[in-house]
């Protein structure tokens, strides 16, 4: 090698040293002290993203890892439509409370993933609640209500599915889907008397076919996983069934022989029904916990009669079995509320449920804006824990653990305003600790809380204009003064991992005022979740310190095991 080519070589070692050095004390503070480093700023809009900016859902856990990067810190927001408090010491609580279960997952098809997929709650307590798979098919969806629900699944140039998930309190349930490798599913129908039950409806995730002479059906290129099979025919019931298909099984004939029982119509009767009252609902429930759950309620959900009408009627109802009729209206309460019924065979007049109510006046108001009336607002009335409501309303039903069931119209019911801003709801069933929200176009929401039974008329309620132009910004501040890798995740749209200096604050700008959720992940482990309220200006979160956070600063004392009966070792993370 000539001497200026090895003059140039140990130049252009040297820089880097010396770069490297400088790198070193920048980030590090140097070998024996800490320097506080400007915060980081990170700009998030979701109306006009930065290149760079990926459409991605809550990253999961998995997605550092398969990434090659080191996450220390997840801190992950989302726009939410809860709230935070209702009032100033109010004792009523936090709408949306009880939403303590999580769900994440990957989707993939083969050995690549399904990035930007769409989840989506179609039954059930969480139903709306959306979410869109990162790019690598990781997600996770926080704030959830424990219950059964059916989740639907749309991925590009792949099959729409709908799986059945369990969600339980405090805990992350896990949804795993590989649409690489498709089955096939053969099965065969047949009657309490074994014979073929031919031209039967069988639907596999929102795909149907029917049943031939034998009896057989068969679905090609289904998605493996835990499916949920319906069956229905005239004359007899609306059925449901779970089988496991693997990748790339087939399952015949011998392995999928079900059996479908007479069925009849249930008759509910309404009487009296006032004129122009709004139509009663009906919701139909299982009579008990030991009920073997084989009835798809998901399928029948919510009915009411036609306008006009005082009688509804529901097919595929399994005769022999006792079931529970519930039913709802705004403009009264039923007597009684809750009616048994068991269905025979050819007999109709037992085949009926009459329920009469006792009629009241709803709760009422006008929603005004300076002096004016503002027309077609939407008005709810909610209960703050739907979860506790609906658990306590199922409990001799079985829970909603154990079957998918909507929203009941006495947890939550909205109408509109009229022309002159008023508005008529009912709400004596509500379950308390409740909310009157009222929401319109270009105005602050309105939170009204209620204690349920005899309300008083609202009167005028006074909407505010939203302040567009105010944003907010929002600080993270660790008690711990070490280095970290932050990733930051607001309303599903990710920033690569940033390495936050020991000391630094994290903000993050250009937030909308309202309502937010936040957690923040330290380490795998929850250090903050909660809702919080941004209001114009500065919000400062503080992160609490974590016992077996890898700490840098040689000079910070060791952690003491925390006493007990301490207000730190009682919370909850």
């Amino acid at each position: 090698m000539s001497f200026p080519l090895k003059r140039a070589l140990l130049l252009t070692v040297a820089i880097a040293a010396v770069g490297a050095v400088i790198y070193f004390a920048a980030f590090t503070g140097g070998p024996s002290r800490v320097v506080d480093a400007p915060a980081i700023e990170y700009t998030m809009e979701s109306d006009s993203p930065k290149n760079g900016d990926r459409d991605v859902a809550v990253a999961s856990d998995a997605s550092a890892a398969e990434r090659n990067e080191s996450v220390d810190v997840d801190v992950l927001i989302w726009r939410t439509s809860d709230v935070e408090s209702l009032a100033p010491n109010s004792t009523f609580g936090m709408l949306g409370n009880g939403k303590s279960a999580t769900l994440r997952g990957r989707l993939t098809d083969g050995k690549n993933a399904c990035a930007g997929a769409t989840l989506k709650f179609v039954e059930g307590l969480n139903e709306g609640v959306s979410s869109t798979t990162n790019e690598h098919g990781g997600f996770e969806i926080p704030r959830l209500y424990p219950c059964v629900g059916m989740i639907e699944i749309e991925s590009y140039a792949k099959p729409k599915i709908r799986r059945e998930v369990r969600l339980l309190p405090k805990q992350t349930g896990d949804l795993t889907i590989d649409f690489g490798n498709w089955g096939n599913v053969r099965g065969q129908l047949f009657d309490e008397d074994g014979k073929p039950v031919a031209g039967a409806r069988v639907e596999i995730d929102g795909s149907s076919t029917t049943t031939e002479k034998d009896g057989a059906f068969f679905f090609s290129s289904v998605v493996p996983g835990n499916l949920i099979i319906y069956f229905s025919a005239p004359g007899r019931e609306t059925r449901r069934e779970s089988i496991m298909l693997f990748p790339g099984q087939a399952l015949e004939f011998d392995e999928n022989r079900f059996i479908l029982r007479k069925g009849e119509a249930l008759s509910v009767v309404i009487d009296p029904l006032p004129l122009n009252a709004v139509p009663p609902r009906i919701v139909l429930l299982p009579n008990d916990e030991s009920a073997t759950h084989t009835f798809p309620f998901e399928k029948i959900g919510v009915v009411s009669p036609r306008p006009g009408e005082r009688e509804v009627k529901i097919e595929g109802i399994p005769v022999g079995e006792w079931f529970q009729v519930r039913a709802f209206s705004d403009a009264g309460v039923a007597n009684p509320a809750m009616r048994p019924v068991l269905l025979k065979a050819g007999d109709t007049n037992l085949s009926r449920a009459q329920f009469s109510f006792v009629w009241k006046f709803p709760i009422s108001g006008t929603v005004v804006s300076s002096g004016n009336a503002v027309a077609n607002a939407r008005v709810r009335i909610e209960s703050c824990d739907i979860g506790r409501a609906m658990g306590e309303l199922l409990q001799m039903c079985g829970g909603q653990n154990q079957i998918i069931v909507p929203i009941l119209p006495f947890c939550r019911k909205d109408t509109r305003t009229n022309r002159d801003g008023s508005f008529q709801i009912e709400g004596s069933e509500t379950p308390v600790p409740a909310v009157v929200v009222v929401e319109a176009q270009g105005f602050a929401r309105k939170v009204i809380p209620i204690k349920g039974g005899a309300v008083e008329p609202l009167g005028n309620i006074e909407l505010t204009k939203e302040e567009t132009n105010a944003p907010a910004a929002l600080s993270v501040a660790f008690q711990e003064r070490a280095k970290r890798n932050v990733r930051v995740v607001v309303d599903g749209k990710a920033q690569p991992v940033a390495a936050l200096p020991p000391g630094a604050r994290l903000n993050i700008g250009k937030l909308t005022i309202g309502t937010w959720g936040v957690r923040i992940r330290e380490n795998q482990q929850i250090a903050v979740d909660k809702l919080t309220v941004l209001s114009t200006g500065e919000n400062i979160i503080h992160v609490p310190k974590l016992i077996n956070f890898s700490n840098d600063e040689p000079e910070e004392p060791p952690i003491e095991p925390m006493d007990e009966d301490s207000p730190e070792s009682q919370k909850d993370h």
